[in-house]
């Protein structure tokens, strides 16, 4: 993991002291999917890959700012929420994407992860 990385993830008051030095990377992988309510990319292109290589995933993936904005809170379970908004059919829009920080500056991995963070926040609260 990158410093800016790292400091990206020390801007967020409330991940604490949590341990990330031992995280590494990995492409995605058949493993990953096995159980996964949720598949949640970035951006759109990332979506786009789940479609083309796990196609049987492709109905519980999208953005994590598409779900965050249409999946409804409820009391059904999530598999029927999740279902209901039809994502292996949803055009992909490049709105929907949080722009990756590769190659910028410290100030721009802790804009990303700020963003990254209020999308899960956002999305934890209709889960």
């Amino acid at each position: 993991m990158s410093m800016r990385t790292r400091a990206a993830l020390a801007s967020i008051p409330a991940l604490g002291e949590l341990a990330v030095a031992a995280h590494r990377s990995q492409q995605l992988a058949e493993r990953h999917l096995v159980g996964a309510h949720l598949v949640l990319g970035m951006e759109a292109d990332h979506v786009r890959f789940v479609r083309a290589h796990h196609a049987e995933a492709a109905a519980r993936c999208a953005t994590l700012k598409r779900l965050s904005l249409d999946l409804e809170a409820g009391d059904e379970p999530l598999g029927q929420r999740v279902a209901a908004l039809a994502l292996a059919g949803q055009p992909l829009d490049p709105t929907e994407d949080v722009a990756d920080p590769a190659g910028g500056d410290v100030e721009t991995y802790i804009a990303c992860a700020a963003e990254l963070w209020l999308l899960t926040e956002r999305l934890a609260r209709r889960l």
